[in-house]
């Protein structure tokens, strides 16, 4: 396992900070040498940008400081764990939404997919080439930003990018109203939680955004979610507008580790999406 990379950033916007860090394999004497937090556009100015660069949203359980490479590290030339020169490296950027972490602001649907587009932009541009590779990450509730980025890309990508480098790739995605009634369902509290459902808002809406997103993707799928289920993920993936592949994970549950089991269909999976922009 390549090791994270000690570097904490609290990136401020003009109303809220977004608390960020970043995983990489860029050699430990190349790497920013200010004290912490770093500075997005000071610090990492000097360090040539990556080859590929990771945008990752994790799930409610998730935090950026214990964020991994995963999956930049499957793919050549990063799977052999060693350190590569700056230029030749991967980013693996991950946030903490508003109210997680050091991360200001109240925790809301409604500042999610705001909040998400400002971090992506942020990153971008300050880490961005021509030659760099975005892969935008989701994992359970961290898909939905992921897939309003995907579903928006022109809206909010640089004007430097090639919308050709972008990928997307997705662990159990929920469209969120049938995971919230489902949940209700086994309580008997369907009638109680259709308020809630409807004021999930528009750019949270997974189907509608699938459809609309047409950039390569993966989806990883656990296949015994019991939070997710996999009838629900399935309307996610038949809805997706562009080139996908799906990597069903047998025997795991919603929050469930890939073992050996699983690396090999994973490892192709990710060759793949890096394979289309070399």
């Amino acid at each position: 396992m390549i090791p994270i990379a000690d570097i904490g950033k609290s990136q401020r916007t003009e109303s809220s900070i977004l608390d960020t860090f970043v995983a990489t394999n860029l050699l430990p004497d190349s790497r920013p040498t200010s004290p912490e937090p770093t500075d997005l556009a000071r610090d990492w100015a000097p360090i040539p940008p990556p080859q590929t660069l990771l945008l990752k949203f994790p799930g409610t359980a998730g935090r950026a400081e214990r964020s991994s490479a995963f999956p930049a590290n499957l793919v050549p030339p990063y799977d052999d764990n060693r350190y590569h020169h700056p230029g030749q490296h991967y980013e693996a950027w991950t946030w903490n939404p508003p109210g997680y972490g050091r991360s200001s602001g109240r925790a809301t649907l409604k500042s999610f997919a705001p909040a998400a587009e400002t971090f992506a932009s942020q990153v971008l541009a300050a880490r961005l080439a021509a030659n760099t590779q975005v892969w935008i990450c989701g994992n359970s509730l961290g898909c939905l930003p992921a897939l309003s980025l995907a579903a928006r890309l022109d809206q909010w990508r640089p004007g430097n990018s090639d919308r050709d480098r972008f990928v997307l790739w997705l662990r159990n995605p929920p469209q969120l109203s049938d995971v919230v009634l489902g949940v209700a369902d086994r309580y008997a509290a369907r009638r109680l939680m259709k308020p809630v459902v409807s004021k999930i808002p528009d750019s949270l809406h997974a189907i509608e955004a699938a459809s609309r997103s047409q950039i390569p993707a993966v989806f990883l799928m656990s296949e015994r979610d019991e939070l997710v289920l996999p009838a629900i993920q399935q309307k996610i993936h038949a809805a997706y507008a562009g080139t996908h592949r799906i990597v069903t994970l047998a025997d795991l549950g919603h929050g469930g580790l890939i073992d050996e089991q699983h690396r090999d269909d994973v490892e192709r999976a990710a060759k793949w999406l890096a394979s289309l922009h070399v």
